[in-house]
């Protein structure tokens, strides 16, 4: 009798498909929120959600990424709205869809080579 256990949880060094796939999940919900805003509040309550939930580290860092910029990105939308009115605040919106946008460009990308953000 063969007396060798297969393992229960992913070795760190083992990334499932089917946790990686939720991890693209997460990226496309907030690729595509830029058109369709509840899709990046979907992706981000996900990446909050999961990311104390994932035993591998490469996936656990990039649900954190996900959720500093779902965080950060929220924080920077809700200021730039402040201040429209004083003008300067769109320029902080613009920049914001900027930077939301490269993040989850670069973490898909490293993703995609099994690179930590």
């Amino acid at each position: 009798m063969n007396d060798t256990a297969l393992p229960t949880e992913p070795t760190p060094n083992t990334v499932t498909t089917s946790n990686k796939s939720t991890v693209q999940l997460v990226y496309a919900l907030m690729a595509i929120g830029f058109v369709f805003g509840l899709t990046y509040l979907i992706g981000g309550i996900m990446a909050l959600l999961k990311k104390g939930d994932e035993p591998d580290p490469l996936l656990k860092a990039h649900y954190v990424y996900q959720a500093r910029t779902f965080g950060y990105s929220l924080l920077w939308l809700t200021l730039g709205i402040v201040t429209a009115f004083f003008l300067v605040g769109y320029l902080v919106l613009i920049a914001n869809y900027i930077w939301a946008l490269y993040r989850i460009i670069k973490g898909w990308l490293a993703l995609t080579e099994s690179r930590v953000v």
